[in-house]
Formats: C-alpha cells, sequence, structure tokens
C-alpha cells in the first residue's frame, strides 16, 4: 500500500504513476483538457506527468548539490533533505558541493538546492521575484531554489512533503511541483522608463564602503517594493547590456558627463542606466536618497540635477577644554594685580575673531578650574576669590560668543574648591558650588530658564547648593546637551561620579528629541569614553570599566549626535596635521570603527548602516608638567608665570594649546582642530587639515 507523504497529493490523485531512471526518457502521453466556454480564457494545457525515481531501496538515484560557498540556510535546507531521504530508506544518500574540477561535468541525476552554478537553478529564477520559490522538475533534475535564503529553506520542506515512498521506493512526479509567488506593492519599477527585470548593480571592484553601502541600500529598496532581485557584481566582471552601474567604474561613462559641485546625474546609454555624481561619495549618497524616495513611486526619471546643499553654517561654534586655572590665578594679589585666565585662552580668542569671527555657542568642557591641595582633599578658596574668577571667566568668553551663549560643565577639578568649611560662602559652614553658571548666572540669562523636564538637579551632601547635572538647549536648531558628574561622588577621590539617575534622565532626554536618530545633537561631557571607571557609588551601573560601557547604550542609535569630551591633556594626546584623528566614529556595537589615513571627509563610514553616533575631542588648553621626574614637557613651557602666595608660588601656560571649531551645515558638520602658540608643530601657523561628517536624513 502507498504511503503519500503529500497530503495535496493525496487528495488530488488516487493513483502515482511512478517511472523508473530508465523509464525517464519515455514520451508519456499528455492528458486531454476539456475546452473552457468560448467566453472564457482557454486554459492552458496540462502538461504531462514526469515522475522521478529518487530511490530504490537504500541506492539513491540522485546526488543533493548545494552551492560551494552557500550560506548556512541553504546549506541546512540541503542537510535535511539527505536526512529525509536516509530516514526514508535511501541510506546512501549524499550531498556534494556544485564545484567541477577539470573536465568534469555535472550529473545526469541531482536535487539542486539553492543558487548552483548548474543551468537549471538560474533558469528556475530566469522570471523570479526575491520571495518567490520553486520546486520543480527540469528534465531530469529537481530544482529547489529563490533569491531568498530562508524562501529555501521553506521549499526544501516542500520538497520532502512531496515525496511519494511506497515499497521501498522514493519518487517525485512533475504533477506535486510547488511554485510559490510573492506578493509586492509594485509588479514592476522603472528608471527612464525602462523595467528593472532582468538588471544587475555594477560597482568598482576597489570600492569603499559607502558606494558598497549605497549599491545594497538599492538592491534592498528594489525588492521591497517589488521583489525584482538585483544582483551585485564588480566592474571586472563582463559587460552586460543589462546594467545599472553605480559610481566611478571602469564602464565607459556616457558623454563623460561634466557636473557641477554637488551635482548627480541618472543617464540612460542603450540599456545601460548610469547613476553618477560629482565631488565625493558624500553627493552619490544623497543624491541616492533621493532617487530612492523617487523610486517609491514605482519609477525613476533620467535626470541631470544638483543637490540643495547649504554653502553657509546654521552654527558655529568653539570648544575650550581642561584649562585648568589654578592657585595664583585665582587671587587678586599675584603678580599681575588681578585674576588670571590662562592665558592662551585670551590668545584662541584673538585668533578666532581674527580668522573666523564670532562663535553662535562657546562649549567649556570641563576641568576649567581646579583649586585643591591634594587629590584627596577640598580645596580652599574664598568664595569672594570664586566670584570674582568667574566673572573675569565670563567677560572672557563673552568676547567670543555671540550674545554670550556659553555653555559650561563640570568636570571632575571644578567642584573641589568650594567644598572646605569656613570659606564664607552661602553653602553650609560657608561651602559654596565652585561651578554654579546657571542658577546664580549666566546661562539662564543667555538661554533662558530651563524646563524640570530639561535639567537635572542634584543638591550637594557636602555643600547643601544646588548644582546642575544636566541641561538641555537648542540654539538654531541644533540640540545641546550638557552632562556632569556628581559633586558628591568625585569631590574627595577624583573620580568617574556618574549615577544611574543620571544615565536615565539622559537616554530619556535623547530620546525624546531624537525619536528617529537623526537630530544633530552634542552632548557635552567632560570624560573620554575610553576613561577607566572605578566608582564606590553602588547606584552606578557600572562599577569597573570604561566610560563607554555606560554611555554606549544611551548613546547608541543618535547617528548624527556627537560626544564632545576632554580630560586629555599629555602631550601625546595633541595631535598634527589632520583633525580626523581627534574624531571616533562609533558602530552599533560600541566598537571604534576604523578610518584610513589622514581623511578629510567621512565618506568611508557616512554611509554604513551600521554607524552610530561620533565622539570628538575638544582639545586641550593646559599641558601636563611631568610624570614625576620634574623635567618632562619643561620645554613646552612659555616664561610669563603668575607668581603669588596662594597655594603654589607660581604657574604657567603651555607654549601649545589645541581647540576645536565646529561649523554645523543643513547636510553635514565640519570639524577643524586650531592651534595655538609657538611650539614646533603645534604653532599657530601649524593649520590642520578639516574633517567633515555628512550627517543622516
Amino acid at each position: 500500500m502507498k504511503k503519500v507523504i503529500s497530503l495535496l497529493l493525496a487528495i488530488l490523485m488516487t493513483v502515482s504513476i511512478f517511472a523508473s531512471c530508465g523509464d525517464q526518457t519515455g514520451q508519456p502521453t499528455p492528458s486531454e483538457t476539456p475546452a473552457e466556454s468560448p467566453e472564457e480564457t482557454p486554459a492552458e494545457t496540462e502538461k504531462p506527468e514526469v515522475t522521478l525515481s529518487v530511490a530504490e531501496g537504500i541506492r539513491c538515484n540522485y546526488t543533493v548539490i548545494r552551492p560551494e560557498m552557500g550560506s548556512d540556510r541553504v546549506v541546512g535546507a540541503a542537510v535535511k533533505i539527505r536526512k529525509a531521504l536516509v530516514e526514508a530508506g535511501a541510506k546512501d544518500a549524499t550531498i556534494k558541493e556544485d564545484f567541477l574540477y577539470g573536465d568534469l561535468k555535472p550529473a545526469e541525476f541531482e536535487i539542486l538546492v539553492g543558487q548552483t552554478n548548474r543551468e537549471e537553478s538560474a533558469r528556475a529564477l530566469e522570471s523570479a521575484k526575491y520571495d518567490d520559490y520553486y520546486v520543480i522538475v527540469d528534465g531530469n533534475k529537481i530544482v529547489i531554489n529563490s533569491y531568498n535564503d530562508e524562501m529555501v529553506e521553506k521549499a526544501a520542506d516542500e520538497f520532502i512533503s512531496a515525496l511519494t515512498i511506497a515499497d521501498g521506493k522514493i519518487s517525485f512526479s512533475n504533477k506535486n511541483e510547488r511554485i510559490h509567488k510573492a506578493e509586492y506593492r509594485y509588479d514592476d519599477v522603472k528608471i527612464g522608463g525602462k523595467s528593472l527585470m532582468g538588471y544587475r548593480i555594477v560597482r568598482a571592484g576597489n570600492a569603499n564602503s559607502a558606494i558598497k553601502n549605497i549599491a545594497d541600500a538599492f538592491q534592498r529598496k528594489v525588492i521591497e517594493l517589488s521583489g525584482i532581485y538585483l544582483p551585485i557584481v564588480a566592474d571586472s566582471k563582463g559587460a552586460t547590456e543589462k546594467e545599472i552601474v553605480i559610481g566611478s567604474t571602469s564602464r565607459v561613462q556616457i558623454d563623460e558627463v561634466r557636473l557641477e559641485k554637488y551635482g548627480y546625474a541618472v543617464k540612460l546609454e542603450g540599456e545601460r542606466i548610469f547613476m553618477v555624481a560629482s565631488d565625493n561619495d558624500f553627493t552619490l549618497i544623497k543624491s541616492m536618497d533621493l532617487i530612492v524616495s523617487e523610486l517609491e513611486a514605482g519609477e525613476v526619471a533620467l535626470r541631470t540635477d544638483k543637490l540643495n546643499v547649504s554653502d553657509s553654517p546654521i552654527l558655529t561654534s568653539m570648544c575650550f577644554s581642561d584649562v585648568h586655572n589654578n592657585f595664583a590665578m585665582l587671587q587678586p594679589n599675584n603678580s599681575s594685580g588681578d585674576y588670571v585666565v590662562r592665558r592662551n585662552v585670551d590668545w584662541m580668542i584673538d585668533h578666532l575673531l581674527e580668522t573666523e569671527g564670532a562663535v553662535d555657542v562657546v562649549m567649556v568642557g570641563g576641568d576649567y578650574m581646579s583649586d585643591y591641595p591634594n587629590w584627596n582633599s577640598s580645596g580652599y578658596l574664598p568664595y569672594k576669590y570664586y566670584l570674582g574668577f568667574k566673572a573675569k571667566t565670563i567677560e572672557t568668553f563673552n568676547r567670543l560668543a555671540k550674545d554670550g551663549k556659553v555653555m559650561y560643565v563640570a568636570g571632575n577639578h571644578d567642584y573641589a574648591q568650594g567644598e572646605s568649611f569656613g570659606l564664607k560662602g552661602p553653602g553650609k559652614n560657608g561651602s559654596y558650588n565652585s561651578f554654579d553658571f546657571y542658577f546664580d548666572g549666566p546661562m539662564d540669562k543667555t538661554f533662558g530658564q530651563l524646563a524640570d523636564e530639561d535639567k537635572l538637579v542634584k543638591v550637594g551632601e557636602h555643600t547643601g547648593e544646588e548644582y546642575l547635572l544636566g541641561y538641555y538647549y537648542e540654539v538654531n536648531g541644533i540640540h545641546f546637551v550638557g552632562f556632569a558628574p556628581d559633586p558628591d561622588l568625585i569631590w574627595s577621590e577624583q573620580g568617574y561620579g556618574f549615577t544611574k539617575e543620571q544615565f536615565e534622565w539622559l537616554d530619556k532626554k535623547l530620546d525624546e528629541i531624537d525619536p528617529t536618530g537623526t537630530e544633530v545633537i552634542f552632548v557635552n561631557c567632560h570624560y573620554a569614553l575610553s576613561q577607566r571607571v572605578t566608582s564606590s557609588d553602588l547606584n552606578a551601573p557600572y562599577i569597573d570599566g570604561t566610560a563607554t560601557a555606560q554611555f554606549e547604550p544611551v548613546l547608541r542609535g543618535h547617528r548624527n549626535l556627537f560626544y564632545m569630551f576632554g580630560h586629555w591633556h599629555t602631550f601625546n594626546s595633541y595631535h598634527k596635521g589632520a583633525t580626523v584623528k581627534n574624531v571616533l566614529h562609533y558602530n552599533n556595537n560600541g566598537q571604534i570603527m576604523n578610518i584610513k589615513g589622514t581623511e578629510t571627509e567621512s565618506t568611508q563610514v557616512s554611509g554604513s548602516p551600521n554607524r552610530s553616533f561620533t565622539a570628538v575631542w575638544m582639545g586641550g588648553f593646559r599641558l601636563d608638567w611631568s610624570s614625576g621626574d620634574g623635567k618632562t614637557n619643561a620645554d613646552k613651557f612659555n616664561g610669563d608665570f603668575v607668581t603669588g602666595t596662594y597655594s603654589h608660588p607660581s604657574t604657567g601656560t603651555p607654549r601649545m594649546a589645541q581647540g576645536m571649531y565646529i561649523e554645523v551645515y543643513p547636510d553635514r558638520v565640519v570639524f577643524q582642530m586650531k592651534n595655538i602658540g609657538d611650539y614646533p608643530g603645534f604653532s599657530t601657523e601649524d593649520v590642520l587639515a578639516p574633517y567633515t561628517v555628512y550627517l543622516y536624513k
């Protein structure tokens, strides 16, 4: 008695016709199909039945063939078919790769799984859409195929269920073929009136990641809309008529098209479609965004056009971090007779006003002040001296910032000087908040009062004063977030000092202002993400490791977010020649993406769907003096020492300092590290090449 695995076959057929391998060359008699009524379209003539003898007893007549470079899904589908044959009795069923050595030819009887190099596999997909799958008979071959490897798995299951097992034999009939047709928004999509069915995408064999990502994205969009699968090949492959050529390749470009800056074209030469752009990969990336959006309507028009790219910045900014004004600078009875901001800050401001002009926002990145006798002790700067120096600070930065818009954030040093008792401040026992630029101005006046949801406030345990640990402002449509450590965690140990509550606030705020992941955001926070973290705060989500472990899950997915940090000011922190060395692109796994050489644009990573946020070093205005030998970096300081009697008798200004200058455009952000000083290689005359990061839209 026959055992029929396919339920459909059991319903449709009461008798199965089996043919041995020798019977397959015969001419089966076609079944007769009654003619349809004249007013209806006649049905196709039913094709004659062919039944293939897959196995007899333990001997398997067919070999399972899978692609040499098949995916795990396709290999798994082939393995599943062989296992099913073995369990049905064909113990000697085997799997082979499709590779053929020398003059070897394909065997006569094969079960082809996936996109093998056999012509029957290719023939099955000639008019297929991406999610279509086929289980069909082609001559003596059984073809199981789809462009989508997941569908190959499903097709393999269909094939196994369609096998007939009877009297120790395994058979497959063409009457039991399985053809699945997926549904899409469009049956077809076009470029310049040309259907994309049968086309392939061509890119340069040495294309960078941006071009590769463009080709991949275009392929995915066409599949999404129509199911048409466009293979991607390198330009080293022989040319065919139906090609979509993306970017510069070895293919002859039509008419040597000359495009203006930010120009792009969609051109037709015979059957070939060319998508080209001027200047750089960014232009092609952005033009492809427009082409893909047009494809949503089902057809892309031929054109030569120009991107609408602004040549004027919508916001400018300058960063000052790690100035470390301290000791004699902070008191009026020093050799200058007044409070002294480290002189390279004033020199940099003078230089910028002469070369760039005033900026929309100044970002002060922490460790602006530091005054304490020892690392594990609080400072003792009198409150009146703090107020005097703060006024000097505001006056200094207001020279550069339009309308006095300066955003301050504390580092690990700024809090220490106000923690001691008896300083005649407003806090407990005369202490005070030594980094208050909001509650007592000027931020609340220049930027405005913050709503409750736009600030995170902590009352210090040691001082009883309010501390602004997190804040959010918007300037010219650009988002700014300040993020500072908790003073009670760092005031004595000068540690890392963030709490779980702070990260929860930051996470919520970023999601609120950037739900799509494409808003331009600057997060001003003192610490480098590679900073070693050892915290005694049991509320912290990560006790011992790096700052990345805490920040990365919060910053991830905000693709136009720039995490601005300082904290570095050893000699090795400063770079010559190119700003790119101070920029770190992170991927979605929290790892730094490699940028080759001294690139000036982010074309290597800007088009990558895996790019997440970017970290940027603000620069440093104080150089570490030594590592204990009293001599290291001694030649890198000038002789304009400020002397006094307060704490340390003197302090000086480094001969070298760097600060990050920023221009924000609608489509990109340009960073340029600025030098100030006269140290060789780092002097004001040594101009670093800018680095452009193109924005996601």
